[in-house]
């Protein structure tokens, strides 16, 4: 039964479908979100110019941003993998000497101040001195560069990754020597101008901190994934989950982050026990709406998928809705279905009994009497059988 009818406007008059989506949390309330890639959702991958999803071990050309800023990785050279179980089990993309670019980063990710950069992700090499994500065109240099996250030496044990920040005079090369990088790992790199200092977590646990002054470099480049910008390099990592933001995360807004990834992709064994949210997610990262009870088609109508009765079930219900356009441009939304009553007649009830004794030659009256569960007004009748 169709319950409802979504309707969208698509400015360029390009088709437009309807789908559910799955639940997201509103990470743009946790700082400037400008980049918000996430492999758990297939349908935010295309493997041509078709716009077809890819199937396990089918080329990623494009990656849809999620933050709705419209910077999606598109491949530079050579296009990574989608493995629907390859990250703990869950979706990720593999990268194997493969350049992603985000779409229209170099302008707008220049002039910086302030960023924070989360990852989900497992490096799976021994690469030396490589550039892995960053806004770099040679690693190691100090002027080809703003940015950048560095295997430097991977092969080592533990393997050392670098966070080099170049400024107009100076740079910075604080270094992380970890081997969990190599597991399943949430990395938060971080560098807020108030406070001068440049910041890395790994699992919840603060790696370095690393005084700098002074502004980013500036340069034309975009944001990387893979490799350098100009497809120099040649990382090899699963990457499930990539977050950008124009800011600098609090430290309470970055654990509600690091819970809310931990509790998605199965990693709160690797947070500290201090961790805010090791034992359950933010409650604005809850994550629960009810999808499951609807379907909704293309052409946007919205039916039922179970039956309902407002005296047992609860009066209002939460779904996701997402429309994208035959370019893959894409909004999603929550809306809130309410349960109404709906008019249910019962049957009267007699409230006077079944048998009724009278003497004979004489007159009797019986007064009969019953209710109504509506409370509709109610007659009486014989009912004259053919015996």
């Amino acid at each position: 039964t169709v319950i409802g009818e979504f309707n969208a406007t698509a400015y360029d008059n390009h088709k437009l479908e309807f789908s559910l989506a799955e639940p997201t949390p509103d990470l743009d309330s946790l700082g400037n979100l400008q980049a918000w890639l996430d492999a758990s959702d297939s349908s935010y991958l295309l493997k041509d110019e078709n716009a077809s999803i890819p199937s396990d071990g089918e080329s990623v050309v494009l990656w849809t941003d999620k933050s709705g800023k419209g910077h999606h990785a598109e491949t530079y050279d050579t296009s990574p993998t989608w493995n629907s179980t390859g990250f703990n089990g869950k979706p990720t993309v593999t990268f194997t000497d493969d350049t992603m670019l985000l779409k229209d980063s170099a302008t707008p990710f220049d002039n910086w101040s302030n960023f924070t950069t989360v990852v989900v992700w497992r490096y799976l090499s021994n690469d030396t001195f490589t550039s892995v994500f960053g806004r770099s065109s040679q690693a190691m240099n100090n002027e080809l560069a703003s940015w950048e996250f560095m295997a430097r030496r991977a092969d080592m044990l533990p393997p050392r990754y670098t966070l080099r920040i170049n400024g107009n005079s100076s740079y910075i090369v604080p270094e992380l020597s970890d081997v969990g990088i190599k597991s399943h790992n949430i990395l938060v790199l971080q560098y807020d101008s108030s406070s001068s200092k440049a910041k890395a977590w790994l699992n919840g646990n603060l790696k370095f901190t690393k005084d700098f002054t002074g502004e980013i470099r500036s340069t034309n480049l975009p944001l990387s994934l893979g490799g350098e910008s100009d497809g120099g390099g040649g990382a090899q990592f699963d990457l499930s989950e990539f977050i950008v933001f124009k800011s600098a995360c609090n430290d309470n807004d970055r654990e509600k982050i690091e819970g809310y990834l931990a509790h998605k992709w199965d990693l709160t064994s690797a947070l500290p026990s201090t961790h805010s949210f090791k034992s359950e997610a933010h409650q604005d990262f809850g994550m629960v709406n009810h999808n499951h009870l609807f379907s909704l088609d293309k052409n946007g109508s919205l039916r039922t998928a179970v039956p309902f009765d407002y005296e047992t079930n609860a009066s209002s219900y939460t779904i996701r809705v997402r429309v994208k356009d035959e370019h893959n441009e894409s909004t999603s939304k929550n809306f809130t279905v309410t349960l109404l009553d709906v008019y249910e007649n019962q049957a009267p009830q007699f409230q006077t009994g079944g048998n009724v004794t009278i003497s004979e030659n004489e007159t009797h009256v019986c007064q009969l009497s019953a209710t109504d569960p509506n409370g509709d007004y109610l007659s009486f009748s014989i009912v004259r059988s053919d015996d």
